[in-house]
């Protein structure tokens, strides 16, 4: 993440944190904690968003999708793909065994010490 984070953070740092958390909980989902998986790490690769804004990443072109896609037992990657229904028919078929769809929102809230927090205060 530290290349996203200099280059969208400039403009957007907390939405750049919001988009990292994202892809952060899907792989999570993938590689659910186990405790008997102690040492075991995954790489998740985030070249296609490195060059992208917190605005693209959160309203890709029409018919787009931001999915992270599980490339092997130990690796991920973000890639954009075609979704059917989503501004055009065209879509590809997609794999969701394989792949998660990030939602990248920005308006989300969070309640701490009894004040509740939004992206957009």
């Amino acid at each position: 993440g530290p290349a996203f984070l200099q280059k969208a953070g400039l403009l957007d740092p907390r939405g750049a944190l919001v988009v990292l958390a994202e892809l952060y909980r899907q792989a999570r989902t993938m590689w659910p904690l186990r405790s008997n998986a102690a040492g075991f790490n995954v790489v998740v690769r985030i070249d296609a968003l490195k060059a992208e804004t917190v605005a693209s990443c959160v309203q890709p072109f029409a018919g787009k999708a931001w999915v992270l896609e599980k490339v092997s037992e130990k690796s991920a990657a973000v890639c954009q793909v075609s979704m059917p229904g989503v501004g055009d028919d065209r879509g590809e078929s997609v794999d969701w065994s394989q792949r998660c769809l990030l939602r990248f929102q920005r308006a989300s809230t969070c309640s701490a010490n009894g004040t509740t927090l939004s992206a957009d205060s």
